[in-house]
């Protein structure tokens, strides 16, 4: 009996890799843990390194499992977080509607993930 013959038994038909950039305190922790969790903190902890979340959803009656990274935001976790890139099949870019420049800064999240 070899463990190589056993088929493991999926419980989703499509999986997907995403992942959140944008500068540090645009919602990126915010928007992740509402639309998985379905909850809302007000206090604020900034992501040290990465944290993820899976939400399971249904399409045109397929399942669907979604990872989704939160990286940090600030300059120091950058070299960290590019290896979260690899192999993602999207990203999300977050900003905060009040801060112009983190709008600005969004090219830059765009070239750091086609570096």
């Amino acid at each position: 009996f070899e463990m190589s013959n056993v088929r493991r038994r999926k419980d989703y038909d499509h999986f997907f890799k995403l992942v959140l950039l944008g500068d540090s305190s645009v919602g990126k922790s915010c928007l992740l843990v509402r639309f998985a969790d379905d909850d809302f903190n007000d206090n604020y902890v900034s992501t040290i390194g990465v944290d993820f979340r899976f939400k399971s959803l249904r399409h045109n009656s397929k399942k669907i499992k979604l990872q989704i990274w939160d990286t940090a935001g600030q300059e120091r976790y950058r070299t960290i977080t590019n290896a979260y890139y690899k192999g993602a099949d999207g990203i999300i870019l977050v900003f905060d509607l009040f801060d112009k420049k983190t709008f600005e800064n969004l090219d830059n999240w765009l070239k750091e993930v086609d570096q």
